[in-house]
């Protein structure tokens, strides 16, 4: 039995024939990509302009030291479409239209370089324009590569459904990760807080005005002309008599009338 295990193994581990490998053809799962080495210090350099991008004195000069050509350059945005677009929508496309021509710019200095090579197989090549050529193009390669990465954030954060999360991503920095490699944990001590800070906000005490006899303060009737008067028996608005003609007449006459009867009776 173990015999036949091994027998098994060692077959497995066995070489397949050319003719099986030419049968079957290259491993699919295989990357087919070109490895090539950079130098340690190039590489170092060009990561940090990927990561943080070039000086802006720098960018303009590069900008302005090549003619493009005509090949090369962005197309611009149709007028027509200007008065048809939010401001939101011209602002992206601004910012692609840059990227665009960083592109451009390094698609001319490498154009250039290519050039030279090609004029000098048989002359020899300036080594020192070659270079200063090449470093162009990489630079500004380098400034779109980093354009990208705030464009691709800026796209993300606002499709995310809270504030809170949306404000904490913003303050996150991309390096091998577009919110940084180290998002889970910083994002779990986030949430952490944030529930505790919500929590010691729904426990507050809420402090309430007194209303005096529980009726809302506005619910007061406005002070008339007569109310405050102590005259009155409630010591407030007096109320209205009614007036009946004859009856009122009698009524005040009455007393006048009971004194003239004593009157007679005496006499």
């Amino acid at each position: 039995m173990e015999q036949k295990k091994e027998n098994k193994a060692s077959s497995a581990n066995q070489k397949l024939s050319e003719m099986m490998q030419a049968e079957l053809g290259e491993d699919p799962g295989k990357s087919s990509a070109i490895k090539v080495d950079i130098h340690e210090k190039l590489l170092d350099k060009l990561k940090y302009y990927c990561r943080n991008g070039l000086m802006s004195e720098e960018k303009e000069k590069l900008f302005s030291k090549y003619e493009v050509p005509e090949e090369f350059k962005a197309p611009d945005l149709n007028r027509q479409l200007l008065s048809k677009l939010k401001e939101k929508t011209l602002k992206k496309d601004k910012y692609k239209y840059e990227t665009q021509k960083l592109i451009a710019s390094a698609l001319t200095a490498l154009g250039a370089g290519l050039t030279i090579i090609n004029e000098g197989i048989n002359e020899g090549v300036d080594i020192d324009v070659f270079l200063d050529w090449m470093a162009d193009a990489t630079k500004l390669m380098t400034e779109a590569h980093f354009n990208h990465t705030p464009s691709r954030r800026a796209c993300i954060i606002p499709l995310i459904e809270t504030k809170g999360t949306r404000d904490f991503l913003k303050q996150t920095k991309s390096d091998s990760s577009l919110f940084g490699s180290n998002l889970k944990s910083k994002l779990k001590k986030f949430k952490k807080t944030e529930s505790i800070f919500k929590a010691k906000k729904q426990s507050a005490p809420t402090s309430t005005r007194y209303q005096g006899n529980g009726k809302r303060p506005f619910d007061r009737r406005p002070l008339s002309s007569n109310q405050g008067n102590f005259n009155t028996p409630t010591g407030g608005q007096a109320r209205q008599k009614l007036y009946f003609k004859g009856y009122n007449q009698r009524s005040n006459n009455k007393p006048y009338q009971k004194q003239n009867n004593w009157k007679n009776q005496n006499h």
